[in-house]
Formats: structure tokens, sequence, C-alpha cells
């Protein structure tokens, strides 16, 4: 897609504004899911780390309703 918006006959002043809000936007996505994905991959360390569960361990869940 990236590559079709970039082929049309841009001046050099909006091709340059145009790749620049591409980057911005693929920053800011990058940026917000590596968050996550740092956070999940932090707990999984821990958890690893900590061994509070052992196999054949089990585990009951209470969900609140709100």
């Amino acid at each position: 897609m990236i590559a079709v918006i970039l082929s049309f006959p841009w001046t050099d002043e909006s091709l340059g504004q145009l790749t620049s809000l591409i980057r911005i936007v693929i920053s800011a996505v990058l940026a917000l899911s590596s968050a996550t994905f740092i956070g999940n991959a932090l707990a999984g360390v821990m958890l690893r780390t900590i061994n509070n569960f052992k196999p054949g361990d089990f585990k009951k869940v209470h969900f609140i309703r709100g």
C-alpha cells in the first residue's frame, strides 16, 4: 500500500511530508505494540524466576462481575 501511494506523481515537498507522516504512524504503532510485548515478556520472566507454581498445581480463578 505504501509503494502504491509513493508511486503517484507527487511534488518533492508533498512527498517529503507524506513520507514523514508514514514514518510517524509506523513509529507510533511500533511503540504501542512493543510496550505490551515488553510487559508480557517481563511478566513471564518474573513468573519463571519466582517459581511459585509447580507442575500439577491447581489454581482457582474468581471472576468479579461489575
